[in-house]
């Protein structure tokens, strides 16, 4: 019997097409299963899976810290540098990294220090934020963080994810990103982008500068670490660069922001800084930055484009002097130069921050425990804040008054969700901040009932025992003396934040207080507790 021309065909491509259906599957099936001996961090290649290689891949934050106000700190022969001065910014940090790249898999900080004082029991946070010893990481004492960049690839032994996102502690993500902002697929694996902006200052320019901040610096008698010296790390860093790939050699630079790192791409670096550079001990051993240095973020991206073809992503970034009022970008950085800055633009400088990344995270400590305390300005000792109470206007007014150890200068503090409450001993009712009555300028009262952010503040810690207390309403303005030469019954307001004494205040405990002074208070809290 014979069978039609085109049955034939039909039943021939019927039988192609089951048996490229089970090659398929069985090929598919085996790579499933060599994936279960795969390392942590590289997956074979499968373009039939639903789910990305990058969406699997784990990737970690490494922060390079250090607070020199720790008592307990000890570092032989290395001297405070301004630079360093705490300001509290890796509390913001930490809050800008856990809101908007919440998909970091851990968050490490490389520090000298045994903790993070605004951060709570390692147990308690361990579940996100680990600890590095940094003299463990690199095995001496240094006061150079680009020591400590060059050296990231000894993170291997600590459990660091192969890719991870490097950050300074003033480095900060102001909006919400995804993996793929810092890392893409390439050839099979994961990869991270070059994060920076095309120059295009040529190599003759490059050499004709880097030749006048050579002479420049050589007619000083000490290392200043000043805007100078930082550009002529800079220019070493891109004329190294030359000499490894050529005068047509790509450049890009970085505006000293988070970038994606490699833990087997930054032990090449460092072998190559090691074998090729004129003077390798200065950015791999040293103890302090020297002008031989280059800069790691300005050296990887660079080296990761020429060596590897890397592409190259623009965020939008930024670079802010301390003196500057920041705003939200991708990613920022908020720096100190080394000049000598009045004491009040760190305390502005820090409002600053706390209006862009207000709310604490589940991993950090209150800044003070409930209680009853009285609040002391800064401007001078034994000046209290103190409410008046006009029975026949019913109106409660705040002053600055002499202290007298009267419960009208008693205030009950509580920590509720993400601030706290400031209630009056003898009014029974709540601080609030109310109506503007000049630009920036605005008046409290008192509230007997919470009816919102009005009558609840934020309390920031200028390190020093002293807060300024900002209101959660309205971020513009903080609690405020107006008038410095410190008169007794000065009338308080909430004014814009300016990082001055005026604003600063010491919380202090009744139970700290000498001689029993409060001793007229003990029935009064007793009964007030019973109530409250």
């Amino acid at each position: 019997m014979l069978i039609d021309r085109n049955i034939f065909f039909l039943i021939l491509l019927s039988f192609q097409i089951i048996h490229s259906e089970n090659i398929l599957k069985i090929k598919e099936n085996k790579e499933c299963e060599n994936k279960k001996d795969m390392m942590r961090h590289y997956y074979c290649y499968n373009d039939t899976e639903d789910e990305s290689l990058l969406d699997m891949e784990l990737i970690d934050v490494v922060i390079k810290y250090i607070d020199l106000s720790d008592e307990k700190l000890i570092r032989k022969g290395i001297k405070q540098l301004n630079k360093d001065i705490e300001n509290g910014e890796i509390k913001y940090c930490i809050r800008s990294i856990l809101t908007n790249i919440p998909w970091v898999n851990k968050i490490y900080i490389i520090m000298p220090n045994d903790k993070v004082k605004y951060l709570k029991s390692n147990e308690e946070i361990k579940e996100k934020i680990i600890y590095i010893k940094d003299k463990e990481l690199i095995g001496f004492d240094s006061a150079s963080s680009t020591v400590f960049e060059f050296n990231l690839w000894r993170l291997k032994n600590f459990g660091v994810t192969q890719n991870f996102i490097y950050f300074n502690d003033d480095y900060f993500v102001g909006k919400p990103l995804k993996k793929s902002d810092f890392f893409y697929q390439y050839n099979g694996k994961v990869v991270s982008y070059a994060i920076g902006i095309n120059d295009n200052i040529s190599r003759i320019d490059i050499e004709k500068y880097h030749q006048n901040y050579y002479n420049e610096i050589i007619k000083r008698k000490e290392i200043k670490q000043d805007e100078m010296e930082y550009f002529f790390q800079i220019n070493n860093t891109r004329l190294f660069i030359y000499k490894l790939f050529g005068d047509s050699a790509k450049i890009i630079k970085n505006n000293h922001n988070a970038l994606g790192d490699n833990l087997l791409e930054s032990e090449e670096i460092y072998n190559i800084i090691l074998n090729k550079y004129h003077s390798p001990n200065d950015c791999l051993k040293c103890i302090y930055r020297g002008i031989n240095q280059m800069i790691y973020q300005e050296f990887r991206i660079n080296y990761i484009i020429n060596k590897y073809n890397r592409t190259i992503k623009q965020l939008n970034t930024k670079y802010y002097d301390i003196k500057r009022k920041p705003e939200k970008v991708d990613l920022f950085v908020i720096n100190k130069s080394c000049e000598e800055y009045k004491y009040f633009i760190f305390g502005r400088n820090l409002i600053f921050i706390n209006n862009l990344f207000p709310i604490p995270s589940k991993y950090e400590k209150r800044e003070i425990p409930n209680g009853f305390y009285i609040l002391e300005t800064k401007l001078k000792s034994n000046m209290i804040l103190n409410v008046d109470y006009d029975y026949n206007r019913k109106v409660n007014t705040l002053y600055l008054k002499k202290r007298k150890d009267k419960y009208s200068e008693v205030f009950y503090i509580e920590y509720q969700n993400d601030s706290y409450i400031i209630k009056s001993l003898i009014t029974d009712s709540f601080l609030e901040v109310s109506e503007e009555i000049e630009e920036k300028r605005f008046l409290l009262s008192f509230n007997e009932n919470i009816e919102g952010d009005k009558q609840r503040w934020y309390f920031l810690s200028n390190n020093q025992d002293y807060y300024f207390i900002v209101s959660k309403n309205n971020s513009k303005c903080g609690i405020d003396v107006t008038d410095n030469r410190v008169k007794n019954n000065v009338r308080m307001q909430c004014y814009y934040p300016n990082g001055k004494y005026n604003q600063l205040f010491k919380f202090i405990s009744i139970k700290q207080s000498n001689g029993g002074k409060f001793l007229e208070f003990n029935f009064i809290i007793f009964f007030y507790i019973l109530i409250f």
